[in-house]
């Protein structure tokens, strides 16, 4: 739906439910479904180690790009041990997902876009 059928929607009384303008910006709908999938990745696991770990993918994205093009590395591993993975798993399932998780046109953390690989 086109921000211009919105508009006429809603000046015609039209239903638009919570939420659809935020979801009519595609950056906006990343957002929302990464945070959506992190939402669910995380159940159960400390919310202090996911803080660490978007901090961590933050300040270490270049050697974590690196690592998971190779297929691990201490980065990933520290990574992993962060996210309560196996880190020759996490490696590995990062390296077949390389080009989802590094996609230009994303720019959700990688601890966000790993959670809404492994959830989606």
């Amino acid at each position: 739906m086109k921000k211009t059928a919105l508009i006429a929607t809603l000046a015609t009384g039209g239903l638009v439910l919570p939420g659809m303008a935020q979801a009519l910006d595609k950056e906006d709908f990343t957002t929302t479904a990464s945070t959506a999938a992190t939402t669910a990745y995380i159940v159960g696991k400390d919310d202090n180690d996911l803080v660490k770990a978007r901090d961590f993918a933050n300040s270490e994205k270049v050697a974590l790009a690196r690592e998971s093009a190779q297929g691990g590395g201490e980065h990933v591993a520290s990574l992993a041990e962060l996210l309560g993975e196996n880190p020759n798993q996490l490696g590995a399932w990062m390296q077949d997902n390389y080009s989802a998780l590094y996609d230009t046109e994303t720019s959700a953390n990688l601890v966000d876009r790993i959670a809404a690989l492994k959830t989606g």
